[in-house]
Order: structure tokens, then sequence, then C-alpha cells
């Protein structure tokens, strides 16, 4: 596939979707959370079972925030932006990077692939992500093994 040929706005509020959920899962900002998702919203992530509509999305951040400390943090990169079979949605694709802010090191990497469907506003419809490093998500080495994780 070429070029996208969506508009620069579009891709533009839909690059602020993505910086709203980092910004809201890493501060466990409930409020900014449920306005990122459809009512009827999936969410399904390597490791864990799918999770269906928006009340069951919003124990995702106090549910990472408790396990982190607060202390991980997200990152979009490599941003796609292609249309999807409706006019009224978009397929957005990108890798997910998570850091712990203490030490910088890395918790977990992800492809991602999230619909977006406008509404009032653009709101995350669907999001897959499928874990790409070894052990992502796993507790984290002891300070003597550090020295021999490959970064």
């Amino acid at each position: 596939m070429g070029l996208s040929s969506v508009d620069p706005v579009t891709k533009l509020e839909l690059h602020e979707v993505l910086s709203r959920f980092c910004w809201a899962i890493d501060h466990d900002d409930t409020g900014e959370w449920e306005q990122l998702f459809t009512i009827d919203a999936r969410y399904a992530k390597s490791g864990m079972d799918p999770i269906e509509g928006r009340a069951g999305i919003m124990r995702i951040p106090g549910d990472l925030r408790a396990k982190s400390g607060g202390n991980w943090r997200h990152h979009f990169t490599n941003i796609i932006v292609d249309r999807a079979a409706s006019g009224r949605e978009m397929k957005v694709r990108a890798f997910l990077t998570v850091r712990d802010c203490m030490d910088c090191a890395p918790v977990a990497s992800a492809d991602c692939v999230i619909l977006m469907r406008r509404t009032d506003h653009w709101r995350i419809a669907g999001f897959e992500a499928v874990s790409v490093c070894k052990g992502a998500g796993l507790p984290r080495p002891a300070a003597s093994e550090s020295e021999t994780r490959v970064h």
C-alpha cells in the first residue's frame, strides 16, 4: 500500500487520541480514559482475555497503576493511519512501548491495530496489542541480572 490519503487534520486528531490514551493510562485519569472509547469498544492484548465494552475497559488504568506503582509510561511510535471499511472509521497501526520511568528499562513492546470511530469525536472502537518482545510484561530482573539484559 502506498502513502495514506487521509487528510492531515484527521491524522492529527487520531494522534491526539493516542497521546491522550498514554496520558490517561499512565496517570489513572478515568475521566479522560472513558472519553477515549466507544460504548461497545473491544480491548485485546496478548496474554489476557479480550474485554468487551467500555465499562470493563474502565478498570485498566487502575489495574496498571497498581501493578506499576505509577512508574510506567506508554509511548506510541511509527503511527500509520489508513481508511477502514466504514467512512466513519480509521485503522491505525502503531508500535507501543512501555518503559519504567524509574530506570528507563523496557517493560513491554507491542504491535497495535486500533480501530477509531468518529462519534461526537474520534474514539477507540477496537484495540488489539500483540506482544513482540520475549518476556514483555514479566517481573523485572534482579539488579544483578540487569547487566546481562540486552537493550
